[in-house]
């Protein structure tokens, strides 16, 4: 796998989660794609704590629409996916 290794890339091995991995392509692939849905974004950023552990994922697009509802159920039901 191609890593980070003192502000280069380098490939070699590691051990990692699957779904874990899965899961953060997921994120990254989705804020990319939002610009072939959405020609008007100019901006995406990727944002990477290694000290905390935490990634940000930030793109000026329009966003998850307000449903009244929480987020995680809005994104895994039924509803959102026949919008997209």
């Amino acid at each position: 796998m191609w890593v980070i290794d003192s502000e280069r890339l380098v490939s070699r091995e590691i051990t990692y989660v699957p779904a874990l991995y899965q899961i953060v392509d997921e994120i990254f692939v989705n804020a990319a794609n939002n610009k072939v849905r959405d020609q008007e974004i100019n901006v995406i950023k990727f944002d990477i704590d290694k000290e905390g552990g935490q990634f940000a994922v930030f793109n000026n697009g329009k966003g998850i629409y307000d449903e009244n509802v929480y987020i995680p159920q809005l994104i895994f039901s039924q509803h959102f996916h026949l919008h997209f």
